[in-house]
C-alpha cells in the first residue's frame, strides 16, 4: 500500500514539472524568436571619382616665381602724358616717377626736375625712359651705336653712373632692440630696398626653375616663411613667395607637377597628412607601374625634408632625411579615400596660387 501511494505522488509531480514548463516555453519563443542566420555579403568600398587638375596643364604651375607678393618697380606705372606743360619755358609732354619731365628741342630729349631744374641738355639722347625708381635710362640715336646711359635721380642730386655702379648690390645687417639677433635686408645702391629677414643667401640659377627673367636671386626666410628675392638687369626687386613643396602625379594617363607656394596651404596639407590614420606595414607591397599616384615632396626651402608618395590601392611610401644625413623608409596603409582627399586638395586649394 506504501509503494502504491509514492508511484502516484510522483507520477503527479511529473505532471506537474510537465505543466510548469511548457508555458515557459511558449512565452519564450513569442518574446525571443530564434535568430534568422543568413551569409554576410561584404560590399566593396566605392572610390570617389577623380580627374588631372587642369590648372596642371598650365606651365606656370612649374614655376618657382609664380606667387608674386610685390614688384617693386612698375615701368608702365611710372609713366603718364601730360595735356599741359607744368612749366612756360618748356613744352613738357611726359612725367617719369611723378617727379621728372621731358621735353623734345628738334630731334634731341631733355629732362627737368620738379623744380624745373635742367637735368638733361636735349643735345645728345633720342629718348629718356624710367627703368627704375631712381634711374633713368637715356638713349642716343639708334645709328650712333651707342649703349644707353643711367642717370642716377634722387631729390637733391643727379648724375651719369656706370653699369657696374647701377647694379650695385649688398647685403647690410641691421640691428634688433636686443642688439642680439641680428636681421638682414637687400641694399641697392647703398638704399635699404627690402624689408628685414632672419636671413639672406644668394642661389645660384640651376636652384631656381623658371622661365622668367632675372639678373639675381636671394632666398629670404623670417619664422616659417621662406622668399625669393628677384632682382631684374636695374636691381629692381620683385618678391615672390618660395616653394615650400612639389606635388608630382600620375592620374588617369596624363603626368604633372605643381608647387606649393604658400605657407598657410603647406601648413594645412601637413595637418591634413598627420590626421590620416595608418597602419604601419613590414611588408613591402608589389610594385605596380600602371597605378596612379601622387607625391609631395616637402622640405624644398625650409623645414624638414619629406616625401610621401601615395597610389589609390591606399599603400604609402613616406622618406624623411636628406642623402648626406640618412635616408629613413617605410610603409603604410591608409584608407584608399584619402588618395581622392589628396587629390581634391590640390585640385580646390593649391589651384588658387596660380589665379594671377
Amino acid at each position: 500500500m506504501q509503494i502504491k501511494l509514492l508511484l502516484v505522488c510522483a507520477a503527479a509531480a511529473v505532471a506537474l514539472c510537465s505543466c510548469e514548463e511548457a508555458p515557459s516555453s511558449s512565452v519564450a519563443s513569442e518574446e525571443k524568436p530564434r535568430p534568422q542566420t543568413t551569409a554576410v555579403q561584404t560590399q566593396p568600398v566605392e572610390i570617389k571619382e577623380y580627374g588631372f587638375p587642369e590648372f596642371v596643364e598650365d606651365k606656370a604651375t612649374s614655376d618657382m616665381l609664380s606667387n608674386v607678393i610685390s614688384s617693386g618697380f612698375d615701368p608702365a606705372a611710372a609713366e603718364s602724358f601730360l595735356d599741359v606743360s607744368p612749366f612756360e619755358d618748356y613744352n613738357c609732354d611726359r612725367c617719369l616717377g611723378g617727379e621728372y619731365y621731358t621735353f623734345f628741342e628738334e630731334d634731341y630729349i631733355g629732362v627737368l626736375d620738379s623744380n624745373g631744374a635742367l637735368l638733361v641738355k636735349p643735345d645728345k639722347y633720342t629718348g629718356a625712359d624710367m627703368v627704375s625708381k631712381d634711374l633713368i635710362r637715356l638713349s642716343y640715336p639708334e645709328k650712333s651705336g651707342k649703349k644707353p646711359d643711367l642717370l642716377l635721380v634722387n631729390k637733391y642730386t643727379s648724375r651719369i653712373v656706370s653699369d657696374m655702379e647701377a647694379q650695385k648690390t649688398e647685403i647690410v645687417t641691421i640691428l634688433t632692440g636686443d642688439r642680439n639677433n641680428n636681421q638682414y635686408a637687400l641694399s641697392v645702391r647703398g638704399q635699404s630696398a627690402t624689408d628685414a629677414y632672419d636671413s639672406i643667401e644668394k642661389l645660384s640659377s640651376s636652384q631656381v626653375v623658371t622661365n622668367k627673367p632675372f639678373s639675381e636671386i636671394y632666398k629670404a626666410v623670417i619664422g616659417n616663411q621662406c622668399y625669393f628675392l628677384v632682382l631684374d638687369e636695374y636691381r629692381n626687386i620683385t618678391v615672390c613667395e618660395a616653394p615650400y613643396a612639389l606635388i608630382s602625379f600620375k592620374l588617369a594617363g596624363q603626368y604633372g607637377q605643381c608647387y606649393i607656394l604658400n605657407n598657410d596651404d603647406h601648413s594645412e596639407l601637413l595637418k591634413m597628412i598627420h590626421s590620416f590614420g595608418s597602419e604601419t606595414i613590414s611588408v613591402k607591397p608589389s610594385k605596380d607601374e600602371s597605378l596612379d599616384y601622387i607625391r609631395i615632396e616637402s622640405g624644398l626651402n625650409i623645414g624638414e625634408k619629406r616625401t610621401i608618395t601615395m597610389s589609390p590601392d591606399g599603400f604609402c611610401l613616406t622618406e624623411t632625411g636628406s642623402e648626406a644625413e640618412g635616408i629613413n623608409r617605410f610603409f603604410a596603409l591608409y584608407p584608399k579615400e584619402t588618395f581622392v582627399d589628396l587629390v581634391s586638395w590640390v585640385n580646390e586649394v593649391v589651384s588658387k596660387e596660380y589665379v594671377h
